[in-house]
């Protein structure tokens, strides 16, 4: 956080402070005239505090866009986003905005910029979903520029319709799973099995310790996901939302594999003279196997077999295959740990044709 300076000039008392930069420069605010050092500091700690809670109010021609990309990604983004998040915002500001705003101003970034923005991007082989999703970051940044900064009147994102993206789910037959199965090393069978019959997140397995497997109760309790950090560290950090914090039931024959590679890793510790591991998802070595490397090496395999599966695949077959086998709504929410019922009805339950031929035969039944 910037800090309050202050200076005698002649016989009188100057304070500053840095604030958002302007054309790429840093820039101060300052103000003079005060009869002594205690009267400016004072006048400095309050006009801080205000710039703090709304921001400069800078000339927004003065002020260049990726500039005030910057100070809203350190003042609001990094305060208000969990890490994961960041990572992602910061990839769209880098790889997206800053190149494609390069040369404008905050005041000349107007609706009509913003389409062509978002048209530009139509024009790429970037997913419908990932383009909503971009165009919802860059709404974001422009609101937090009409509020609380008070930098332009109005977002210009608001007059900006973009196409929602269908809900395709790809759904992986249990024959292709078992192909690329024979492919896996075996340590990493463990995180595609817990994803067959969990429907859980890449990140939340991962994460998973052998005390959120409950042999007994044949239970398995995700409260965490793994994160990447920029420079190759990891943290394990609470799901953004509630709802992703659950305990399910699982399957008999899950819990005798976990059982198996539990006695695996001990035998591993054994050999490597080292305590037995926390974490369930380890390679033979006992170190933590990255969210990044399962997809990886999915890839490898997956050009191997001229097939194209990616990991979240496996939680969209999870769901599908609990709907079409008579599984309520609810109870595949709770399991996936959506935060709204919505999630789980626009995704998967109108996607199952079969399910809707049923409904039609049932009605045809009662009716002759």
């Amino acid at each position: 956080m910037a800090q309050i300076s202050t200076r005698k000039r002649g016989n009188t008392w100057e304070y500053s402070f840095e604030v958002a930069p302007v054309n790429g420069k840093r820039k101060r605010k300052s103000k003079g005239g005060f009869r002594t050092k205690k009267e400016c500091l004072e006048a400095g700690t309050k006009a801080k505090a205000e710039y703090d809670n709304k921001g400069y109010i800078a000339e927004p021609k003065k002020i260049l866009f990726n500039d005030y990309l910057d100070y809203w990604f350190e003042n609001e983004v990094k305060i208000n986003k969990k890490t994961n998040t960041q990572i992602g915002y910061w990839n769209v500001v880098k790889n997206h905005f800053k190149p494609y705003f390069n040369n404008h101003y905050l005041n000349s970034v107007t609706p009509a910029v913003c389409n062509n923005f978002i048209n530009t991007l139509k024009l790429t082989d970037l997913s419908e979903g990932y383009i909503l999703t971009i165009g919802k970051i860059l709404n974001s940044a422009l609101n937090y520029a009409v509020f609380p900064c008070e930098f332009i009147d109005s977002n210009p994102m608001r007059y900006i319709k973009i196409k929602s993206a269908k809900s395709n789910v790809d759904v992986i037959s249990y024959e292709t799973f078992n192909l690329i199965l024979d492919r896996l090393k075996p340590y990493y069978y463990i995180p595609f099995y817990i994803a067959w019959y969990t429907g859980a997140r890449i990140g939340e397995i991962t994460a998973l310790t052998w005390n959120d497997i409950d042999f007994e109760n044949n239970t398995i309790t995700f409260d965490k996901t793994t994160v990447e950090l920029t420079g190759g560290g990891i943290e394990f950090q609470t799901p953004k939302t509630p709802n992703a914090i659950r305990t399910i039931l699982v399957s008999q024959k899950l819990i005798n594999m976990l059982k198996d590679w539990k006695k695996q890793q001990q035998k591993y510790a054994v050999e490597l003279m080292e305590e037995d591991p926390e974490l369930v998802c380890t390679r033979d070595s006992l170190s933590h196997i990255r969210p990044s490397s399962i997809q990886q090496y999915l890839i490898k395999v997956c050009k191997q077999l001229n097939i194209d599966v990616h990991f979240h695949q496996i939680r969209h077959t999870h769901a599908t295959m609990l709907i079409q086998n008579g599984a309520s709504a609810k109870d595949v929410q709770l399991r996936l740990g959506h935060s709204k019922i919505e999630t789980t009805l626009n995704v998967y339950v109108h996607n199952d044709l079969e399910a809707s031929r049923n409904s039609v035969n049932i009605i045809d039944n009662l009716t002759t």
